[in-house]
């Protein structure tokens, strides 16, 4: 029986799964998923994205009634994600909107 760190085992499985799918223009990974392999140390979007150049992935689903919201939806993000899913799409982006306009003068 062969034992690899947690870290070449996310990564190798990964490959694996991006090679078995080569017409496969973009794929979808859940949420939890995404957290625990950044947690392991392997960023699943960047590494698909280095497999296949161009590759849309999403990351799934991210609600703005989530307890782990802000965490999640930064997670997905930061992490190189082009979609997000979710159920709460003007919430979503409304909190997006916010994330990304430039702070108001303090006075």
């Amino acid at each position: 029986r062969r034992f690899l760190p947690v870290q070449l085992y996310l990564e190798d499985r990964i490959e694996t799964l991006i090679n078995l799918l080569p017409g496969a223009n973009e794929v979808y990974l859940g949420k939890a998923f995404v957290q625990q392999a950044l947690r392991d140390g392997v960023n699943p979007v960047a590494l698909i994205h280095r497999l296949r150049p161009g590759m849309l992935v999403d990351v799934w689903t991210i609600n703005a009634d989530d307890p782990d919201f802000p965490s999640s939806l930064a997670a997905a993000l930061g992490a190189g994600a082009e979609q997000i899913t979710t159920d709460t799409a003007v919430r979503v982006a409304r909190h997006i909107a916010q994330a990304a306009a430039p702070a108001e003068p303090t006075r």
